[in-house]
């Protein structure tokens, strides 16, 4: 395939994707406007880091920097956005928001990374790390359902 189209379809898969990255803002600006997260949950972002990191490594070992680029940036706006729900949170909410993120984007994350990185190489390990990252790009792209029902009570 042509290289130009290539280059094409991947900078216009980042930008749209760093979009889709930037549009919690205005629940965050809500947040921190009644400094109160109400009754939103954190686990979606938190899915979100864990997700984008895995795919970062995998785009580091490919190495493919469309995929690591766009996906560095996807970790960085939502370790932001957990930041802020941390700030504004109830203790309790914010105790147990900590333990996941840490378990999940810590731990899970951070594991997966180190044990695939010491075990396998070449191009069995980007196969490896290629799919683990299946898992919690389910779970990104199932966890806003989490919401689903205050938004429903909401509206």
């Amino acid at each position: 395939m042509d290289p130009l189209i290539i280059s094409f379809f991947g900078i216009l898969g980042n930008i749209l994707t760093c979009l889709e990255y930037l549009s919690p803002v205005p629940t965050f600006c809500r947040i921190m406007k009644n400094k109160s997260t109400e009754d939103f949950d954190c686990l979606p972002y938190i899915c979100v880091v864990l997700n984008s990191s895995l795919w970062t490594y995998y785009g580091l070992i490919r190495p493919d920097y469309y995929v690591s680029t766009v996906n560095a940036f996807g970790v960085l706006m939502e370790t932001i956005y957990i930041i802020i729900f941390l700030v504004y949170a109830t203790p309790s909410k914010r105790v147990s928001t900590a333990l996941i993120a840490t378990s999940l984007d810590v731990g899970l994350a951070g594991g997966a990374i180190l044990i695939s990185h010491t075990q396998f190489s070449g191009a069995l390990r980007a196969k490896v790390v290629g799919s683990m990252c299946l898992t919690p790009l389910l779970a990104m792209y199932a966890s806003p359902l989490a919401i689903l029902g205050t938004v429903i009570r909401t509206r």
